[in-house]
């Protein structure tokens, strides 16, 4: 099932494939970095040209 991401006036749609492997990887991560990786990917998306990776990570970490 898909998850889907509203980014300014588009939607980015997540595969469950691409979330798990997100979620896995992130596991061994410090919550620093976890924290760091969540701010920049926030920031990311905000910008004009938000990318797939970056809404895996911030639902990763939601």
């Amino acid at each position: 099932m898909p998850h889907t991401i509203k980014v300014g006036k588009t939607e980015l749609t997540i595969s469950s494939a691409r979330l798990i492997r997100y979620v896995d990887r992130m596991a061994m991560w410090s919550p620093e970095r976890r924290a760091r990786a969540q701010k920049a990917a926030e920031a990311r998306l905000a910008g004009k040209h938000p990318m797939k990776r970056d809404a895996a990570i911030y639902l990763a970490t939601h």
